[in-house]
Formats: C-alpha cells, structure tokens, sequence
C-alpha cells in the first residue's frame, strides 16, 4: 500500500497542504501553456510562471481563510523553481496574466463537468427547473465554502481574476464530486462539497510526485474518501437565518454621515 493520509487528515483543513496534486492534469503547466499562446501572450522565465500563478489563484479559492503570506510559504515549500515569493512578485505575475486565460480554463473545467453527468443540467434525474433549491444551495457552496462573498483585491480586474479563480475552483471540485459519483454508484447532489474540498486537499499531499499504478491507487482511494462524506436527506425551507439589521443601510457618503451624525 501506497502512503497516503487517513480520515482524520481529511476532517482536518487546518493541515498545511503543499500543493494542488490532486487537481494535476486540469491544471497543468503544459495545458495552461498553449492556452496562453492561444490568446497571444508571450511571457518569460519569471519566478511566478502562468502555470504557477493559475494554480496559487485557484489555492487560495479552495483555502479563502489564508493570508497571502501563507499561500507565498506553501507554493515556496512545494515549487522548488519558487525561492522566497514576495507578495509584490504575486501580486504582478496575477496583474500580468490574461484575464482569458482563466476564462478557458473555467470552460474546460465547466465542460468536463457536464461530460461527467451525462452532457444535461440534471440534478438526480429531474430536470433543473425542478431542482431551483438544489441550485441555491450550490451556489452557496460558491459563496461560503470558497468565500465568494468577500473578495480582497482591490483593482476591478483583480476582482475578476480572482471571482474566476473561485469559479474555476468550483468546478474542478465539482468534477472530482462527479467522477466519485459514477466510481461509486452516488448521486452526486449527496456528496458534501465542502468534504471534498478538504479530501482534495489533504490527499494533494500524499500525491506529490507520484506517476503510473502508485498515483491511481492513491487517487482511487481519495474518491473513496470523497464518497464517505455524504449530505443527509433533509428539506431545505426558504427562510433566511440572519436577522436584519435594526440601522438603516448606508446610501450616501460616509464622511457626509459622520457629520449628520
């Protein structure tokens, strides 16, 4: 038997991953490679290279709650190319990647999705209109799990890079969920996204480096992990948790509001 971590690693997000091992062949250096000269850009030798820089986007989409110095420290401990990322090297590689380039990206990784089940927006045999809330409990995942809600950058294409990544993220995720599915004869909509992302995670670390029968049986037993972590039968009513707030929503300029205050 091959190495690899046991269910508690997978319960744990606290555990440091190195890397996206799991996620190898959808983003690869190659593949990402020819899509940027597909859209024209040429790029050099740099520390962040466009493969490097796609991957540390979608990393900090599947672990929101990290500072950009952490995400620098795993991609320094688990890219040896990478000696000592600054956040302003980060920070320019994002600025110099092509908007497109994620754009295809995030087509491919949608497609792979809808080959997966079946080439139809069908959530447990029904069409999608029949399913609205499974839709909105989806794209909740979107918003809390990957923190779609909050976003920290601070330029407009910034924002965009950065909400494609969350997308492109959740997708790749989404198509793991599926693969588990039909490995294991489940309905995708019980799988737990937010229990795949931390087995994707945690399983990132124990496929490092490997290749051929060891890879597949280390990968074959993350859908198995993956597969354990099932969302129970429950009906879902349309209420909102949070109360509303008792002060009036703010709809002029703050500093004008200090002085009437």
């Amino acid at each position: 038997m091959y190495p690899g971590p046991d269910a508690r690693a997978c319960q744990d997000l606290t555990r440091p991953p190195l890397n996206l091992a799991a996620l190898e062949e959808p983003l690869s250096d190659p593949l990402i490679e020819v899509l940027c000269a597909e859209v024209g850009h040429h790029w050099r030798r740099r520390t962040f290279t466009p493969g490097l820089t796609v991957r540390s986007i979608v990393y900090r989409g599947l672990y929101p709650d990290k500072s950009i110095d952490a995400v620098l420290a795993d991609i320094a401990a688990a890219e040896p190319q990478c000696d000592g990322p600054t956040d302003s090297a980060w920070c320019q590689a994002r600025d110099r990647l092509p908007e497109a380039v994620l754009g295809r990206l995030l087509e491919h990784a949608a497609q792979d999705v809808l080959d997966r089940c079946g080439g139809r927006f069908h959530v447990a045999g029904r069409p999608v209109y029949h399913d609205r809330w499974t839709i909105e409990t989806r794209i909740n995942s979107l918003k809390t799990v990957l923190a779609a809600r909050v976003l920290r950058s601070q330029s407009v294409a910034a924002i965009r890079k950065e909400l494609l990544g969350r997308m492109l993220a959740y997708n790749l995720v989404w198509a793991v969920i599926h693969q588990t599915a039909r490995r294991h004869r489940v309905a995708a909509a019980r799988l737990s996204f937010a229990g795949a992302v931390r087995t994707i995670l945690a399983f990132s670390v124990a496929l490092v480096g490997l290749r051929g029968p060891a890879r597949a049986e280390v990968y074959d037993r993350m859908l198995a992990h993956v597969a354990r972590h099932r969302n129970p039968y429950r009906p879902e009513p349309r209420l909102i948790k949070r109360q509303p707030t008792k002060y009036p929503p703010l709809q002029q300029p703050r500093a004008i509001a200090r002085l009437q205050a």
